[in-house]
């Protein structure tokens, strides 16, 4: 179900549709299209979005931990349980909600999982040159003028502060 308006968004994926479609391009570019967006954000607003999706499916409705990609055993045996669990309907099957809000200068979206949920640390530890994950959250918080982790850590609220924006 998707479901455009003036100043909102909602776009719903199941996650075998998110992890294989360019959903935060096809997203940005509605966004272009409504006039949720300026040009200028749009690269900045792209890489959050992408990983905020990537994190819903990866380690919400996949349940996959990141602490597999440590070793290169280690990412093998991610990438196998990543395949594994795209094809069990259990987890495939979740769905990736995606809202997005406009008014004035601010544009706020929320991607929602299905999955177990988390408790985020209330200070991320830096990622090292080594270190072979960990690096998305650390990277929205750099992009967005505001992130919330909300709902028992199953919803991520990102906001920014854009250009044009046109209620």
């Amino acid at each position: 179900m998707n479901s455009v308006a003036a100043g909102h968004l909602t776009v719903v994926y199941s996650t075998r549709e998110a992890m294989r479609q360019p959903v935060a391009v096809d997203l940005c570019a509605v966004l272009l299209a409504r006039g949720g967006l300026h040009d200028l954000d749009a690269g900045a607003i792209e890489i959050a979005l992408h990983e905020a999706i990537a994190n819903a499916v990866q380690h919400g409705n996949l349940e996959l931990d990141s602490s597999l990609r440590g070793t290169v055993a280690g990412q093998t045996e991610y990438a196998h349980l990543l395949g594994q669990r795209l094809d069990d309907p259990w987890f495939g099957n979740r769905s990736v909600h995606v809202h997005a809000n406009w008014r004035g200068d601010r544009l706020t979206v929320s991607v929602i999982d299905e999955g177990p949920g988390y408790t985020p640390p209330a200070e991320p530890a830096m990622p090292t040159a080594s270190t072979c994950s960990g690096r998305g959250l650390m990277l929205i918080r750099s992009l967005a003028d505001m992130v919330e982790v909300l709902a028992d850590g199953r919803c991520l609220r990102m906001e920014f502060q854009v250009g044009a924006i046109v209620p």
